[in-house]
């Protein structure tokens, strides 16, 4: 048992192979952010070229997840699915961490918008 255990271990994939193929699509799509930041591009601009950015860094961590979950006992077709879901939420959290910076961060270093100012309350006096 404890050997046929350790075989199975030995035999499973090594999961570090996709450690250069997802920091290379994640940097890929930080420098886009980066980049739309510095142009100051509107949200909507901005989703669609990272929709757009970085298709050979995507290919090679698909190729990657599939390969991995292949060799995990998954099928193939599944397995691209599952790295297709993997690509559309690196996009998705990209988009939406750019929303944030558009209606957040970048409105507090804007000279033009001063901070809003909450009237201090009174007491009502009768």
């Amino acid at each position: 048992m404890l050997v046929s255990g350790l075989a199975m271990l030995m035999l499973a994939p090594d999961p570090s192979v996709l450690v250069a193929p997802r920091k290379a699509f994640e940097e890929c799509l930080a420098d886009v952010e980066a980049s739309h930041k510095k142009d100051d591009t509107p949200p909507r601009g901005y989703a669609s070229a990272v929709d757009m950015a970085c298709k050979g860094q995507e290919a090679m961590l698909v190729k990657a997840l599939v390969d991995f979950d292949v060799a995990n006992g998954t099928k193939r077709a599944e397995a691209k699915d599952y790295a297709t879901m993997d690509i559309e939420d690196y996009r998705d959290r990209a988009k939406m961490r750019y929303e944030d910076y558009w209606e957040l961060d970048r409105k507090k270093g804007s000279p033009s918008e001063p901070p809003q100012q909450v009237a201090a309350a009174t007491p009502d006096s009768d």
